[in-house]
């Protein structure tokens, strides 16, 4: 299931994919598709819909970005885990990403 430009895969972290998820600006073009857990993950985060649409300043463009920045990383991934859960559970997180990203919880 490979990633189209054309086809922008849905979200269950945000309605409008022509908004960055981050401050909001519009972008009638030229907005990113973020997968929130990328490598081995793309995947799953594409099939589950835990992706984010980001301007490429918050994207991979400055130091304030989700892919240069651990915070807002960390962040998004935790907020992402937390939809996920409220929809398939976190059993289910944990069977398909293997890993917990919110801080503070035993595993």
């Amino acid at each position: 299931m490979g990633f189209s430009y054309s086809k922008k895969p849905n979200s269950i972290l945000q309605d409008d994919k022509k908004r960055c998820f981050v401050c909001g600006k519009y972008m009638s073009h030229g907005i990113h598709c973020h997968h929130v857990f990328g490598g081995a993950n793309r995947p799953a985060s594409e099939k589950f819909g835990l992706v984010t649409y980001l301007c490429p300043y918050h994207h991979n463009m400055s130091d304030n970005s989700v892919h240069f920045n651990p915070k807002m990383r960390d962040n998004l991934q935790a907020y992402a885990q937390r939809k996920f859960e409220e929809l398939y559970g976190h059993e289910e997180f944990m069977r398909q990403f293997h890993k917990n990203y919110i801080k503070g919880r035993d595993e």
